[in-house]
């Protein structure tokens, strides 16, 4: 099995979709934090409301994102979907 180089993260909001490239994702749940690298189980979360979620570009750049009443879906192939 081969283990992806970087992710893709997809954020849906009502008025726009955003996409990046990412070395990893770091998410708050209601059962906790948790770090989503490359080669992750797919798994489907809730995020807690009003908590930001922190991505680091495959250029290296950290950055954060606010959320409110989201859904995170992790897929098999390494595509994070935040849908808002």
């Amino acid at each position: 099995m081969e283990i992806q180089a970087s992710l893709k993260l997809i954020i849906c909001q009502p008025l726009m979709v955003q996409e990046y490239d990412v070395a990893w994702v770091e998410v708050t749940s209601p059962s906790g934090e948790f770090l989503l690298l490359p080669g992750h189980i797919p798994l489907i979360s809730m995020i807690s409301d009003g908590e930001s979620i922190r991505y680091q570009t495959t250029a290296g750049e950290i950055k954060t994102c606010d959320v409110k009443n989201c859904i995170l879906q992790l897929e098999k192939k390494g595509a994070i979907q935040l849908i808002c």
